[in-house]
């Protein structure tokens, strides 16, 4: 006798694996963001160490102001990144959530299937003992039919 929730089995474990592709996308998502963060920020120190150098020399005010216009620029890109960081967390947060929800709903059914076969080897081993047990009475009954 099968398992009568094979079926389902087999559709929480492809649902399982969906969810799992679902949030490894959205981890390298993340990941890119932050990746982008590290860039934008290793860019921001670069320009202030462009600074310090050209500081040694004269610098004329358009310099400076252009400069400036482009560290702001830059640490505008990088609270855009924090934005974007924030959200892509949320939704790593949520995925992983739904993943856990379909791994619980899956290790269910399994354990379902395990007790199904557990009590299925339990009514077999019951079977071959009634077998036993009436073979042995049999040939008692036998064995004391001869002894007359």
């Amino acid at each position: 006798m099968g398992y009568r929730f094979e079926s389902i089995l087999r559709l929480k474990t492809q649902l399982e694996n969906i969810k799992k592709a679902e949030l490894g996308k959205e981890i390298d998502i993340l990941n890119r963001y932050l990746e982008n963060k590290e860039k934008l920020i290793k860019n921001l120190k670069s320009k202030f160490e462009e600074i310090k150098i050209a500081s040694t020399d004269f610098i004329t005010p358009e310099f400076l102001k252009s400069y400036n216009q482009y560290i702001s620029l830059i640490k505008k890109k990088i609270n855009i990144q924090d934005e974007l960081i924030k959200y892509q967390e949320s939704i790593v947060e949520q995925k992983r959530q739904e993943t856990i929800k379909y791994m619980i709903e899956k290790k269910k059914y399994e354990k379902l299937k395990e007790r199904h076969i557990q009590l299925e080897l339990l009514s077999q081993r019951e079977n071959e003992k009634k077998e036993i047990d009436t073979v042995v009475t049999y040939k008692q009954y036998v064995k004391l039919g001869e002894d007359k």
